[in-house]
């Protein structure tokens, strides 16, 4: 028994205050929970570390200060169709997710998107992240492209989706530029009758200095209403052996 099977479980606060003239202030704090042991990740005491954040939204889009993840992240799980995003985007990327000590800016102007990061360091020695990307959602189809700029280690990702009805297909190239060859991500889901989705992810990963990554899975979902689903199938890391899976996810 596991916590997280098809996303991982946390718990937050979140909310916003109208100013007027169409400015908001908005904050966000989230944490993780590990549900079979009933208690925060890591050393077992709740933090929110996943997201934690206070900013301005208005007209311009918005501005937020403080721990939130980075724009090439949220590209990558744009095109992710599989949905099981949490096991999927870490493992393609590579390296942080999330940045501390961060100013991101996500400005929406109809379909077009743009998102903008810049985390200080506040450590001597140690680089500045930098991260950018653009993103247009035409709703049957989708690209977006992204770089982030962190260590000295310089990636870049392009991507795509495309839906058909029912089906969905997904494609992710994110190249760093410590590595001899791009990471690939591959994924699709197909509707089946009104309640239930077969999802599919194929992941091809390159890294310095490690070889053989990849990462398949194939997966059932099957939503009961508008919260709770459940989910079963199985998923093979390359590098970290097999899993069959079966779990229930509730969102509240």
């Amino acid at each position: 028994v596991n916590s997280g099977g098809q996303s991982t479980s946390r718990w937050g606060i979140k909310g916003t205050e109208d100013l007027g003239g169409g400015l908001s202030a908005i904050f966000q704090l989230e944490g993780q929970i590990n549900y079979d042991v009933g208690e925060g990740a890591g050393s077992g005491a709740l933090n929110f570390k996943r997201r934690g954040y206070v900013g301005l939204k208005g007209g311009f889009g918005q501005v937020t200060l403080g721990r939130d993840y980075t724009p090439m992240f949220w590209t990558t799980i744009d095109n992710d169709q599989g949905g099981m995003a949490h096991s999927i985007a870490a493992f393609l990327l590579g390296f942080s997710t999330r940045t501390s000590n961060g100013v991101n800016y996500k400005g929406d102007f109809g379909a077009l998107q743009v998102r903008g990061l810049w985390a200080a360091s506040e450590a001597a020695g140690v680089d500045d992240v930098l991260g950018a990307s653009v993103g247009y959602d035409g709703g049957a189809w989708g690209v977006n492209a992204a770089y982030h700029d962190e260590s000295g280690n310089k990636i870049s990702h392009v991507g795509a989706e495309v839906k058909f009805g029912g089906l969905g297909l997904g494609v992710n190239f994110v190249d760093p530029d410590n590595a001899d060859d791009p990471s690939i991500g591959l994924s699709a889901t197909l509707g089946v009758g009104a309640s239930g989705n077969i999802l599919f992810n194929y992941v091809d990963r390159d890294r310095a200095g490690v070889a053989g990554e990849s990462l398949f899975q194939l997966m059932y979902r099957h939503t009961l209403s508008k919260r709770t689903n459940w989910y079963a199938g199985f998923l093979d890391f390359d590098a970290g052996g097999t899993e069959l899976r079966a779990g229930i996810r509730h969102r509240f």
